[in-house]
């Protein structure tokens, strides 16, 4: 998939938005606040960086650089109208 669009990103939200990413898909995640996509960015930046962390104290060869790591996304704030 090229676009993949995520409504929430909450725990469950983040975690379906960092897979996608890793698969190489453009992510969309899509809040209704501000604060709360700021949240989801910090949720999915920590995650990443935590399985960065952890692939290179397992490897001895040198690291790639940290831009091999990076995911187009896009991030929106606004409001959700639920049927």
């Amino acid at each position: 998939m090229e676009l993949v669009g995520v409504i929430g990103g909450g725990t469950m939200g983040a975690g379906i938005a960092e897979v996608c990413a890793k698969a190489g898909s453009s992510v969309l995640v899509l809040e209704t606040k501000e604060e709360f996509a700021a949240a989801a960015r910090e949720r999915i930046t920590k995650s990443i960086n935590r399985g960065v962390a952890r692939a290179r104290s397992r490897r001895k060869t040198p690291t790639p650089p940290s831009h091999a790591f990076a995911s187009p996304w896009t991030w929106k704030s606004s409001p959700i109208a639920i049927w």
